[in-house]
């Protein structure tokens, strides 16, 4: 079995029998391109990730969509912050930064009313002043059930409102799945409001 075709150890992600990698011709320069086949690159997502070449792929698609689309645009952190969340890697300093900063990024989405379009500078905020504050959280295991909510239902959803509903499905999702740390997260959430200004989270609703 190649790359392509196996499950994702992250999220279950299988692609069907005789299925084609999704799309790699991304002009966006910040997307990362690890993985593609006849490389030397691992045949998976980047190191801090746990994905499959196939779900990455599946994944950068989404994002080009999201980038060359301004209704789907204001999305793209809270698409972001799920992938991360459903993928997380093996513990390290890498993978514990991201983990740390898409967790909070879902805490703030769904319990605080933070607008997806404002992330950015929930993790901005993070990463000057809570970085050194994140512990590793170990991931809990329907994370990679497959009847559970993938990111490839996001290429469904043509119109804009049906994948804005989509993204928030998955997301919210993949946010419940990690219910039994949502105390440590929202302990990160406070720390991170206390050391900011006293307007942060009013900013982050706008």
């Amino acid at each position: 079995m190649t790359s392509a075709q196996t499950s994702c150890p992250g999220c279950g992600l299988a692609p069907a029998l005789g299925s084609s990698a999704p799309a790699t011709d991304l002009p966006v320069t910040d997307l990362p391109v690890t993985g593609l086949p006849g490389t030397s690159a691992s045949a998976s997502g980047p190191a801090e990730l746990n994905a499959s070449w196939f779900c990455w792929q599946t994944y950068r698609e989404v994002l080009r969509h999201e980038y060359r689309d301004a209704g789907r645009w204001p999305l793209s952190g809270l698409t972001r912050a799920a992938y991360a969340a459903q993928h997380p890697g093996a513990p390290g300093r890498e993978s514990l930064k991201s983990l740390g900063l898409h967790l909070l990024s879902l805490h703030f989405v769904f319990e605080r009313g933070c607008n997806p379009a404002r992330l950015q500078r929930v993790r901005q905020a993070a990463e000057d002043r809570l970085i050194e504050g994140f512990v590793w959280l170990e991931p809990p295991p329907t994370l990679n059930d497959p009847a559970e909510l993938q990111v490839h239902s996001l290429l469904d959803a043509d119109e804009v409102d049906r994948y804005q509903e989509a993204v928030r499905a998955w997301a919210s999702s993949v946010w419940e799945r990690w219910s039994p740390h949502h105390t440590t997260i929202a302990r990160w959430a406070d720390w991170l409001i206390a050391a900011s200004p006293p307007h942060f989270i009013a900013d982050l609703a706008s």
